[in-house]
């Protein structure tokens, strides 16, 4: 077996108690994700500059942004509205959904990234599926 060095054990370490910080939720999942920021720089396994660095990184940004929209979009019920609009407009059975679904999901990808489209039409697609499930119930 490969033995691994000081910092080796002491990340794997880190790696081990984050993830099971984050599994139990012992600490809010966002607190626990800055405990790299911490305890990589007191290891001596990366400088807090270096460390710091990849919480700037462009993606974690992209990604934020996309979140955001998508909890603004839960707080005022717009993706229950585009739900809505969606089924009316396209129908309620599957394939006619899911054609929807894939039109909406595209003319968003039109205006915003990808990955910002999709964390957006998460929420309006659980809204499509609660919405065609209470039609169905209906009939």
């Amino acid at each position: 077996p490969v033995e691994l060095p000081f910092k080796g054990v002491y990340v794997l370490g880190i790696t081990v108690w984050i993830a099971i910080w984050w599994i139990t939720e012992a600490i809010p999942i966002a607190a626990t994700s800055f405990l790299p920021l911490i305890l990589l720089p007191l290891g001596h396994v990366l400088s807090p500059e270096q460390v710091s660095s990849e919480y700037g990184n462009d993606i974690i940004f992209l990604f934020l942004g996309g979140f955001i929209l998508a909890i603004a979009m839960e707080r005022w019920n717009l993706h229950t509205r585009v739900a809505l609009t969606i089924i009316r407009y396209i129908g309620a059975s599957t394939s006619k959904i899911l054609l929807g679904f894939m039109i909406a999901t595209g003319f968003l990808s039109m205006f915003v990234s990808n990955t910002a489209a999709v964390m957006i039409m998460i929420p309006i697609g659980l809204a499509i599926i609660k919405e065609a499930n209470e039609l169905k119930d209906d009939d």
